[in-house]
């Protein structure tokens, strides 16, 4: 409800709070990081709605913060995609990120550990999203191509049980 009255969550938050936007954007990542066809039907999703406020005491009592994740990874052949609420230490990255404020975190052999960190929501940051979209869009169409994902190659995509587990919540522990 404060989300909504700061302009960060849309009027109404279902797709936020079920994990449904996340688990478009997780899909996104993955088609633009690997190249992959991957559609919504094929990420594995679970929002917050089912995180209680007994919940948020308990992860605060454990030094932790409960961080709605998108995962995308690649195990050999197969990509993970997936949208979960997880734990995280305090001394992660990923926990101080707060309010209309974003962050993509990155892990490879050459880079080790990288975030980028940012306004996810609200007007501006919206209506830059929105105008870099179509600027995109008027090249793609005047310049004939796609940025490359015109290419996209069909992968595997881990079968849900196969996925990492997703937090439990603290009444059920």
């Amino acid at each position: 409800m404060e989300a909504q009255k700061l302009g960060y969550a849309e009027s109404d938050p279902t797709a936020d709070v079920s994990g449904q936007d996340a688990a478009s954007k997780a899909a996104i990542i993955a088609m633009v990081a690997f190249g992959a066809d991957v559609s919504l039907d094929d990420v594995l999703f679970e929002g917050i709605q089912n995180i209680s406020s007994a919940d948020v005491a308990f992860a605060s009592r454990a030094g932790c913060a409960i961080k709605l994740l998108a995962m995308v990874s690649k195990h050999e052949d197969e990509l993970e995609v997936q949208v979960y609420p997880a734990l995280l230490p305090n001394s992660h990255p990923l926990s101080s990120v707060r309010d209309s404020f974003n962050a993509v975190f990155v892990e490879g052999t050459a880079v080790d550990s990288l975030m980028l960190f940012g306004r996810g929501a609200g007007g501006m940051p919206t209506a830059s999203a929105v105008l870099g979209d179509v600027i995109d869009a008027a090249l793609n169409l005047s310049n004939k191509t796609y940025r490359g994902m015109e290419d996209l190659k069909e992968v595997s995509i881990l079968p849900s049980g196969e996925q990492s587990p997703l937090i439990m919540s603290a009444s059920k522990l």
